[in-house]
């Protein structure tokens, strides 16, 4: 074999950088016959051997950390970001907006004002604290004058904390990082103390704007996830003098822990007067705490700066309107799409053209909306200020197309440990991760036959499944109104196959399983027709394309008790309400509308958005070896039968 004439320096292992430079050395004469496993210079060859290694490692490290894709440290990938134009946020406090009532003993004043950063203290669990990010009005109730109310106050999550700096000019060391990394950056307030005089800095915004003696402060995120404030050169921004003293108030944020609060709270106020504060009392409709979140990952911080840097500060396309809110609210967003209002169907009266708008659509993290504060937040705050002129951005929610799932599962005994109860809960958080993975998505297609696969991959013991999906819109009408409402499914709807012919009218006794609505039970209202008279337990009916009222009768038949409430489109999915009065929705706010589709693959389109809810899943486990068909034939019978 030949022999080495030069040293190879490919090697980055230390064991391979020593081999090489003891084959390299066996090439010289003097060296022919010399014993490098037992001599001195064999000493000499690993310490030679570690140092190569070592400026191996220095050397691709450094080079790794010089850019974004490959840097490892928090510091340089914030930084890379930063170069980009996009500041990482570090954790921030969960949001809640509550309609507050404060009590007085004085009730001269025709208002009173709520003081920034007051506690208010979850009944629930007092260790999780909430506080005004701002002062607030509240205003006398002409009806109990003691009494003074203010609706949607914001409420933060965290605990309040001050931190101070005297600023040395002659220190050009001197850095001003708060060393704490929970601190939620857009509740950090500064106060300037200069001399005798104090001054108010505001955090800066739009650096085009600021003048060279505007008092404004800049958070950017140093080392170790902590926030650092820097201030202006008297150029953007007023600079700061020697022996200014720096005083920071801020709240320390538990991130997600804050999420999915509803209250109440109680409210702990030093205002003059002052006797007793509460938010209003929840129900199940109340909108929870959203918008908590821990520092952001590596990867996000990787994902979001670039298309920040697309994005150029300006809204053009759909992709710049997506970035821009990704980056103010990322953590908070679990789904977006944006599209123009060119994009409505000429031919539908409730989504004709509306030109010159832009339509976002913003699914939360957590829970269904966002509240209208954050969706009005998001428009004033973050879109027009970058939106092109002749635009207007308009955030709205998603349309929800919910998808209840009934599947029938043979599993083998003999190939599991599980019990049924497990393997069904198995089946169960299998549907529910698909969902949220695969289905809660904008711009994702539901395939049927891959989500039945994912439920005979729940378990190796799942022999086969039988499923059946329908689908279902929710409705809120006033009570006691006349309600209009347009309801799309946006597919082909199942018909029952009708051979008689019926002429609808008020109580007409009408067959069972002939509605191409489906009964559902747990959302039962209470109607008055137009006699006057007044039925409890009551259901839509649909009959030749009209949707009618109905309820079981004493003798257990479905009866029509109000006539033409509305129309359903069957080829093009489309549900039409023209005059729903219900005056009680038992145990609920909402009317559910539920049908079986054509087709079971579903393709969203523009707000549309398909989900499950974890209620809306039923299983039934059968053991292969014993079960009968009558077991699977009952457990779907409900509704329209395949």
């Amino acid at each position: 074999m030949a022999v080495p004439t030069q040293i190879r320096i490919a090697e980055l292992d230390y064991d391979q950088i020593l081999t090489n430079l003891v084959a390299f050395m066996r090439t010289d004469p003097a060296f022919a016959d010399y014993d490098f496993a037992g001599s001195g210079l064999r000493l000499l060859s690993r310490v030679l051997a570690y140092v190569v290694f070592y400026q191996n490692y220095y050397l691709a490290a450094g080079i790794n950390e010089a850019f974004l894709d490959t840097a490892q440290l928090r510091s340089s990938v914030v930084s890379h970001a930063r170069m980009l134009g996009y500041d990482a946020h570090g954790t921030q406090g969960a949001r809640y907006y509550a309609d507050t009532t404060l009590e007085l003993d004085d009730t001269s004043a025709s208002s009173v004002t709520l003081p920034r950063q007051t506690l208010f203290v979850l009944a629930a669990d007092p260790t999780l604290t909430f506080y005004t990010v701002a002062d607030t009005e509240f205003t006398q109730n002409a009806n109990s004058l003691a009494q003074y109310t203010a609706t949607g106050v914001e409420l933060v999550e965290g605990s309040p904390v001050d931190y101070q700096f005297t600023v040395d000019l002659t220190d050009p060391t001197q850095r001003f990082v708060i060393p704490n990394a929970n601190i939620d950056y857009s509740t950090i307030s500064v106060i300037v103390q200069s001399g005798a005089s104090n001054t108010t800095f505001l955090a800066a915004s739009d650096l085009i704007t600021i003048a060279n003696t505007d008092p404004v402060f800049f958070v950017q995120e140093a080392y170790d996830g902590f926030p650092e404030l820097k201030f202006g050169n008297d150029v953007v921004g007023a600079a700061l003098e020697s022996d200014d003293v720096i005083y920071a108030s801020f709240l320390i944020s538990r991130g997600t822990e804050g999420n999915s609060v509803r209250g109440p709270f109680t409210v702990t106020s030093n205002i003059a007067n002052f006797t007793q504060g509460y938010t209003a009392a929840v129900d199940a409709n109340t909108v929870l705490s959203m918008g908590g979140t821990d520092s952001e990952s590596l990867d996000d911080v990787r994902l979001i700066a670039p298309l920040v840097y697309q994005t150029q500060n300006r809204c053009v396309t759909t992709d710049d309107y997506k970035a821009i809110i990704l980056e103010a609210y990322g953590d908070q967003i679990a789904a977006i799409n944006v599209f123009g209002g060119e994009q409505g169907d000429p031919n539908d009266p409730a989504n004709r053209p509306l030109y010159g708008r832009v339509f976002v659509a913003l699914k939360p993290a957590i829970g269904l909306h966002f509240t209208s504060t954050f969706r009005k937040n998001v428009e004033d705050l973050v879109l027009k200020p970058r939106a092109i002129v002749g635009t207007i951005p308009q955030v709205i929610d998603p349309d929800y197309v919910f998808m209840n799932v009934k599947t029938s599962v043979k599993y083998d005994p003999r190939l599991t440990t599980l019990t049924r109860t497990e393997l069904e809960t198995a089946v169960e958080d299998a549907i529910l991760t698909y969902t949220r993975n695969n289905v809660e998505l904008f711009d994702n297609v539901f395939y049927y036959s891959k989500f039945t696969t994912v439920i005979d991959a729940a378990d190796p013991s799942v022999v086969s499944s039988v499923t059946q999906i329908d689908l279902e819109k929710r409705i809120y009408p006033v009570l006691g109104e006349a309600n209009q409402f347009v309801v799309k499914f946006n597919c082909e709807l199942r018909v029952p196959n009708r051979t008689a012919q019926q002429t609808i009218t008020e109580g007409s006794i009408v067959p069972a399983n002939q509605s191409a609505i489906l009964l559902v039970i747990d959302h039962p209202f209470t109607y008055m027709n137009d006699a006057g008279e007044t039925q409890e337990q009551c259901f839509l009916y649909e009959w030749a394309g009209i949707i009618h009222v109905a309820f079981r009768n004493e003798d257990g038949e479905i009866e029509i008790f109000k006539t033409h409430i509305g129309t359903f489109d069957a080829t093009t999915g489309l549900v039409m309400f023209d005059n729903f009065a219900p005056t009680a929705i038992d145990g609920a706010l909402d009317v559910r509308v539920r049908v079986l589709p054509v087709q079971n693959d579903f393709s969203p389109h523009l707000n549309q958005l398909f989900t499950i809810d974890d209620d809306g899943v039923s299983v039934q486990i059968l053991n292969v070896l014993t079960a009968t068909p009558s077991e699977q034939t009952t457990f779907f019978t409900g509704g329209i039968l395949f």
